[in-house]
């Protein structure tokens, strides 16, 4: 008789405790989710059809992609990231699914970023996939000197770009010409050379970088009388034989607006001469 009372008084008791935590999950706004909440840093992705993505750096094997519900009660808290930008999350469990699935809470901008700093094959399987829309890819291909030329970039949004080949003039050279749909005076050419590239070091800062794809490269940038720079960007080891080379040059208004841009979307560029 003792131990039926005893399962009774239990079974009450729990039943109490489960009362308690609805009636506060009521009283404070609180969802059953919020016991579970976890956190994720990664590489925002805006998908198609409205779907908003975030290729999570840490917990799995290399870079995973999941899909985000919006339960932060705020409709527009995406409406201001472009795809590369690093965030920070507060969500619930990931469901195993492809691309994985989470419910998103609250959602912190770290960084800016863009196309170049999703790495391409997940741009490749998310597009093939139906997930996003893959970047506008500008390229071209040309002969010159019996070599064929190839160069590539990712266009960031709000650009434009035409391919230059003057292969037969007496200083030959090929490339594209990229311009600013909103300023077409801000104009950037990438241009392949068949001959090594040297400049006039007097008054010019030059610093070591390295492209995306492991090249190195060098950027040389000369401040001029009006707070605009002059930049050359050459891609590739600066002793071979032939050259990539980036020239752009800017205000002091452009520069504040374009140069981290430009140069962002330079660092993406693949070249290949064979």
């Amino acid at each position: 008789m003792k131990e039926k009372q005893n399962k009774k008084h239990s079974v009450f008791s729990s039943l109490m405790v489960l009362c308690c935590i609805l009636i506060l999950f009521c009283i404070f706004g609180c969802h059953p989710s919020d016991l579970i909440r976890s956190t994720a840093t990664g590489r925002y992705i805006r998908g198609r059809s409205g779907a908003h993505l975030i290729l999570i750096e840490e917990g799995y094997s290399g870079a995973a992609a999941c899909t985000m519900g919006n339960q932060t009660g705020d409709e527009t808290i995406f409406d201001d990231l472009q795809t590369g930008d690093r965030i920070r999350i507060t969500c619930d469990n990931f469901r195993e699914t492809y691309p994985l699935q989470t419910t998103v809470f609250s959602c912190k901008k770290l960084e800016s970023g863009n196309i170049n700093d999703i790495p391409q094959e997940h741009i490749e399987y998310l597009t093939e996939m139906g997930w996003m829309d893959g970047p506008v890819v500008k390229e071209i291909n040309a002969e010159i000197g019996g070599k064929h030329v190839h160069i590539q970039l990712n266009l960031f949004p709000l650009w434009h770009a035409e391919e230059i080949s003057l292969v037969h003039q007496e200083d030959p050279h090929c490339g594209l010409r990229l311009k600013s749909v909103n300023d077409y005076d801000v104009e950037v050419e990438i241009l392949y050379y068949p001959r090594p590239f040297a400049m006039c070091g007097t008054g010019v800062d030059f610093k070591d970088i390295t492209m995306r794809n492991g090249q190195p490269a060098t950027l040389a940038t000369e401040k001029r009388n009006d707070g605009g720079i002059n930049v050359t960007l050459i891609m590739g080891d600066i002793t071979r034989d032939d050259s990539f080379v980036a020239h752009y040059n800017l205000t002091k208004g452009q520069k504040k607006q374009y140069a981290d841009e430009i140069l962002d979307m330079l660092l993406g560029v693949g070249f290949q001469v064979e």
